[in-house]
């Protein structure tokens, strides 16, 4: 029997309180822990697997109040030591990115050169091959097999020799929920192209669309359709190979929005991203929903980001950058990574909010440098941004909002927030198009239970260009560290934009005609009495109890039914 394990993530909780074989282990929350491959393991009735259960491992560990009690009858110590992949848990490979769905290849298509391989789906885009030695203990090939694989790969079958469509292999994605099926060259007796692998750029030998070179660069297989590079714009030149990945005016290197080749123009609002397993496909860079990232002009966007350091998604519904590097948007250094946005439309009149919940900021650790971590809004550059953020402050915690417009930073006092400490903390910008300002505000939750919305000073002035331009308004997360520090994980729950509620309208309406006209003589008494008003009404209110006719110079009402129009 074989099963993949998935490793642990960083700022998703650390192996137990004292764990190890002497079953001592405790089930106290254990914060910022690491993020591990997963590994491919054999499994044997002799052998632990090397992933911690407080519960089995420590009598000690007890539930119910009232009576407290454990639910096993004896402890099994080990169970409380934790292994980490390599020789001491066992693993036969390791996957950087979460894999799951695992199947044995037992068709003898191609001379049977897969025949006994295992398959593997993972959340990279990418099925993975397996072969183990003749004992099945020890790896002699592991590679990727199709890459690009529809969005989020789940699971996975294949058809051996007498089932139907021999030979197919049949991929299951849980974000779009499609079923991508792959055809072996030889089905059904075909031999398929003849393919040398030539690194040529005038050869198409897979007849995918790339060329061979193309795809040798990127460490696909140009002698199979089915292992293809990324290519965001379908133009069939890879993402690595194309200076514009969006086909619009701009280079990647350039544009704020790389892989939206309407710059967020046709974006409107609510946009709102959870990540959540139930929530629909958010698309974009990692299935965030993001289209570019907050830009220096100089790097192209995909060397602003390293997937193998984050978690995006999973079964926590989170996005998570496991390793803060150090880098920052601050002033003329322009060293930001991970500044994931995407643009959006904003409109002419009307408030609007974008609004951020970051999780536990700084859990198990003690704020260093200027590291942060929160919400950002600006023009997608590292030199034009307002930005509200969780931050160090000295190394004793806080909120910060500064922006920054041409180069030139403006920052405000620091509010003091102890951290770590609060269970998340909800990070707001308001923008007014009309007055070009931007209110900060924020809200911290402790304990399960909310805080209230805090505003961080007065409305900020930003430059109107930012608002209603050629390019939407770039929202995105952004996390920092100014100086010499370590890494940190920092996680977001969601990310959205969405118009505030209208004000509501305490103006009264003003006359502006009557008929018959004032002190007119001579009226008919079966003669209609109208009104205009400056704005429209709503009809529902206009009745005989809200409206009365008088006699001039009295309070004596005049018998009549009311009608508007």
């Amino acid at each position: 029997m074989y099963t993949i394990d998935n490793g642990g993530n960083a700022g998703w909780g650390a192996p137990p309180v004292n764990e190890g074989p002497q079953g001592t282990c405790t089930n106290q929350p254990n914060e910022p822990g690491t993020s591990d491959d997963d590994s491919f393991q054999l499994v044997l009735a002799s052998k632990y697997g090397g992933h911690p259960n407080p519960t089995r491992g420590n009598r000690a560990n007890t539930f119910n109040t009232s009576k407290p009690q454990s639910p096993v009858s004896v402890a099994n110590p080990v169970e409380c030591d934790y292994r980490a992949n390599g020789p001491e848990k066992g693993n036969i490979h390791s996957f950087t990115s979460s894999t799951n769905g695992i199947t044995e290849y037992t068709a003898t298509n191609f001379s049977g050169a897969m025949k006994d391989d295992f398959l593997a789906a993972s959340f990279d885009n990418t099925i993975y091959r397996v072969k183990l030695n003749s004992t099945g203990t020890g790896l002699v090939l592991a590679q990727a097999l199709f890459s690009t694989v529809d969005i989020t790969p789940l699971d996975l079958t294949a058809v051996g020799d007498t089932g139907a469509f021999p030979g197919t292999i049949w991929v299951g994605d849980i974000e779009s929920g499609l079923i991508t099926v792959f055809e072996p060259n030889d089905y059904g007796g075909g031999g398929g192209p003849v393919c040398t692998g030539a690194n040529d750029p005038t050869l198409d030998e897979d007849r995918d669309g790339y060329t061979n070179a193309d795809e040798i660069s990127n460490g696909t297989n140009p002698c199979s359709a089915g292992d293809v590079p990324p290519d965001w714009d379908g133009d069939k030149i890879s993402n690595l190979n194309d200076p514009n990945d969006d086909n619009d005016s701009r280079t990647d290197s350039t544009d704020p929005f790389a892989i939206d080749p309407n710059d967020g123009t046709t974006t409107t609002l609510p946009v709102r991203y959870t990540w959540d397993n139930n929530a629909p496909a958010a698309g974009g860079i990692l299935n965030l929903g993001f289209t570019g990232l907050m830009t220096n002009g100089v790097a192209n966007y995909e060397s602003l980001y390293d997937a193998t350091k984050m978690t995006a998604g999973g079964a926590a519904g989170v996005t998570t950058v496991d390793q803060v590097s150090e880098g920052t948007a601050l002033g003329a250094t322009n060293t930001q990574e991970y500044g994931f946005q995407f643009g959006v439309k904003t409109p002419a009149s009307g408030a609007f909010t974008a609004h951020t919940r970051v999780l536990a900021p700084f859990s198990g650790l003690t704020p260093q440098d200027n590291q942060s971590m929160g919400l950002s809004i600006g023009t997608g550059d590292q030199s034009n941004y307002a930005k509200i953020v969780t931050s160090s402050n000295g190394g004793a915690g806080g909120i910060q909002f500064l922006k920054e417009v041409g180069g030139t930073v403006t920052a405000r006092p620091q509010v003091g927030v102890t951290l770590p400490g609060p269970d998340s903390v909800d990070l707001y910008l308001t923008v007014d198009p009309v007055a070009a300002t931007v209110q900060p505000s924020y809200a911290v939750n402790t304990g399960g239970t909310a805080g209230p919305r805090v505003l961080l000073g007065g409305p900020e002035p930003v430059p109107a260009s930012w608002l209603g331009g050629a390019s939407g308004l770039a929202v995105g997360l952004i996390s920092t560290s100014a100086g010499p520090a370590p890494p940190f994980p920092a996680t977001w729950d969601l990310i959205e934009v969405t118009a505030d509620a209208a004000a509501p309208d305490t103006t009264p309406p003003t006359l502006t005609s009557r008929s018959p006209s004032a002190g007119a003589t001579g009226v008919a008494r079966s003669t209609n009495v109208g009104a205009v008003f400056s704005e429209a009404m709503d009809a529902t209110t206009i009745t005989a109890s809200s409206v009365t006719l008088v006699k001039q110079g009295t309070t004596t009402p005049v018998p009549a039914s009311i009608g508007y129009d």
